[in-house]
């Protein structure tokens, strides 16, 4: 088990895991999987609007259960979007891997944030709460510029599904650090003494 004291450092690492290969090929994947230019706009719309639904619902599991779990459910979903993207093909199964996306895009934004804040203030160092979101957002940011500019390359050399492979792959990675973090509850919602968990929800 990851010791608290490090944990912030093993959860920036499985933040910038999180990269996305594909992105600068992605239309060119779509066609590829028998997708049209349109019908790929169309798709990114609903997931816009999947995301914009499941963003209060999901971010008040992480809430209420607990954030490390929420983090590897999140993260999880996400993977078993790759595989959709990998294994199928047409409209509807990239639909449904975008869809997938969605749900753990959601479950992981804001959760990860408080997770972090959560194993600071068990340091009692939640004054360098901005700080070290600061610098795992960077992190973050220089993984996917590294993932965007050897995507294409990755895409041309081995193949239309390589950079998804390798996506699910740093998934994957990222998903058994998660597991190995501490379980820091420091702040729950309370719920009501009369209502259970999902009537509350």
């Amino acid at each position: 088990m990851i010791s608290v004291k490090s944990a912030h450092r093993w959860l920036t690492a499985a933040y910038g895991l999180k990269m996305g290969f594909i992105l600068p090929v992605i239309v060119l994947f779509y066609g590829d999987k028998g997708v049209s230019i349109g019908d790929f706009f169309l798709i990114q719309g609903i997931m816009r609007l999947f995301i914009f639904i499941t963003e209060i619902p999901t971010g008040y599991v992480g809430d209420i259960f607990s954030r490390k779990h929420t983090l590897i459910i999140g993260y999880l979903i996400y993977a078993f979007g790759y595989l959709l993207w990998i294994y199928g093909s047409g409209f509807w199964f990239m639909l449904g891997g975008e869809l997938f996306f969605s749900v753990g895009i959601s479950l992981v934004s804001g959760t990860l944030e408080a997770y972090l804040y959560d194993i600071l203030k068990k340091r009692h160092k939640e004054d360098k709460y901005h700080f070290k979101l600061a610098k795992m957002t960077t992190i973050m940011n220089t993984t996917l510029m590294i993932a965007t500019l050897s995507g294409a390359f990755i895409y041309h050399f081995f193949g239309p599904t390589a950079p998804v492979w390798l996506s699910l792959f740093c998934m994957l990675v990222a998903t058994i650090i998660l597991c190995f973090l501490p379980d820091v509850p420091e702040a729950k919602r309370i719920v009501a003494k009369d209502k259970s968990k999902w009537q509350d929800i």
